[in-house]
C-alpha cells in the first residue's frame, strides 16, 4: 500500500515538473518574439523656438519596432520613452512618456524649451522600451556643445 502511495506520488511530481518546464520553455520563445522598441538620437541643435529670453535644446529621434507586426499593430504598441538632459554642470533632467504607435517605424521631436542657461556640453539621452514584456531598455545618447551667439546652428 505504501509502495502505490509513493508511485503515485513520484508519477504526480514528476507530471507537475514537466508542465513546469513546458511552461518555462513556452514564455522563453514568447519574449524573443516580443516587439523591441529602438529608439536612437539622430541629432540635436539650439535655436530660440518659442520666441523668449533663453534658447531651446530640441534633438530628433528616430524609431524602429522588430517583430512588427500588421495583426498587432491595428491595436498599436505600447512602450516608454524616458527623454533627459544633461546640463555642463552636470545636473540632469528626466521625463518619462508612455506612448502608443500603429507604425513601424517613425520619428520624434524632443524639445527643452528655454533650457540653454550654461555655457557647455550637453547630453541629450533616451531610454526606450515596450510593454510587451522585453526587460532591457535600449539607450541612446548624443553629447554636444550649443554655439553661442548665433541662432540656429549644429552641435560642434
Amino acid at each position: 500500500m505504501k509502495i502505490k502511495k509513493r508511485n503515485m506520488f513520484i508519477i504526480v511530481a514528476l507530471f507537475v515538473l514537466a508542465m513546469g518546464l513546458t511552461s518555462s520553455t513556452t514564455s522563453v520563445s514568447a519574449s524573443n518574439t516580443s516587439p523591441v522598441v529602438y529608439g536612437n538620437i539622430t541629432d540635436a541643435f539650439y535655436a530660440n523656438l518659442n520666441n523668449q529670453s533663453y534658447y531651446d535644446i530640441q534633438y530628433n529621434m528616430s524609431f524602429n519596432i522588430t517583430n512588427f507586426s500588421t495583426y498587432n499593430s491595428a491595436n498599436g504598441y505600447y512602450y516608454t520613452l524616458i527623454v533627459g538632459l544633461t546640463y555642463p554642470d552636470g545636473s540632469t533632467y528626466w521625463y518619462q512618456f508612455n506612448l502608443v504607435t500603429y507604425q513601424q517605424s517613425f520619428n520624434l521631436k524632443v524639445i527643452f524649451y528655454d533650457s540653454v542657461t550654461q555655457s557647455g556640453w550637453y547630453t541629450a539621452q533616451s531610454y526606450t522600451y515596450s510593454t510587451y514584456g522585453h526587460d532591457s531598455a535600449y539607450y541612446s545618447s548624443l553629447t554636444f556643445d550649443p554655439p553661442t551667439g548665433v541662432t540656429g546652428g549644429s552641435p560642434s
